[in-house]
């Protein structure tokens, strides 16, 4: 259910910019454009960040890449995100 704010929609967009950043970095990834997964991985959250957060910071972004590798399960889910690039 949506209410009067439109939250719903609002979010469905958000989430569409997001896969869209995300497709953006693989293919840079793919291509050579970013040079390893590590800097594809900082920033796909850098762009997270400051699409959901409206915020910037590069030690939040590392750290944050940084956890996401090295967590198994997160790390096969990017992993899958670079294939698709």
């Amino acid at each position: 259910l949506v209410g009067v704010s439109g939250a719903a929609g609002s979010a469905e967009v958000s989430g569409d910019i997001i896969v869209e950043q995300a497709s953006a970095v693989a293919r840079a990834l793919k291509s050579g454009e970013i040079a390893t997964k590590a800097e594809a991985a900082r920033r796909l959250v850098a762009g997270i960040l400051k699409e959901r957060m409206n915020m910037q910071s590069k030690a939040l972004e590392s750290r944050i890449a940084e956890q996401l590798e090295q967590d198994p399960r997160l790390a096969q889910t990017l992993e899958r995100i670079w294939q698709r690039g």
